[in-house]
């Protein structure tokens, strides 16, 4: 599955490649929409022992059999998602607003506290221990790369690149 990892990976970066030389030689011409333009792509490879997923973008894979719960296969790059936001945030330390929201709200979440240390002994010793906590989580929603793009991933779009 790793060499199929590696592959896919390296077919994708091959494929933005080309895609890029083509926009930039049109650029030169003076067209300007080819290095705007974009789009998401998903591959999927099923053999007898595994399945495996490319995706650049949001495209969603998802594995549907009978008598059973839909299975997501993939994750979804996509600027709303806290992961993506991080991930972007870590690559462009420099850029301000690498991803702008236009709507953020805050939803009440019971996180779980570990019986470790002195809560442990508390609890090995019968007081009452808290096992858990209400926090916040912030949530976004329409939230878009450079405040123009939802996907986080994506063959083209060079000139968010």
């Amino acid at each position: 599955a790793r060499v199929i990892e590696s592959a896919c990976k390296e077919a994708f970066r091959v494929a933005d490649q080309e895609l890029e030389q083509h926009a930039r030689e049109a650029q030169k011409l003076g067209f300007s929409q080819p290095v705007k333009a974009g789009a998401c792509g998903l591959a999927l490879l099923i053999t007898q022992t595994s399945i495996v997923v490319a995706n650049a973008g949001d495209c969603k894979a998802v594995l549907y059999r009978d008598q059973r719960p839909a299975l997501a296969l993939n994750m979804q790059h996509n600027a709303s998602d806290v992961r993506e936001q991080r991930r972007l945030e870590l690559e462009h330390p420099n850029e301000d607003n690498v991803v702008r929201c236009k709507k953020e709200w805050h939803e009440p979440v019971v996180v779980a506290v570990p019986k470790s240390g002195w809560l442990a002994v508390k609890s090995w010793l019968g007081y009452p221990v808290e096992l858990e906590r209400l926090e916040h989580a912030t949530k976004y929603s329409g939230c878009y790369v450079k405040g123009r793009l939802q996907p986080t991933r994506s063959f083209g779009d060079f000139y968010l690149k």
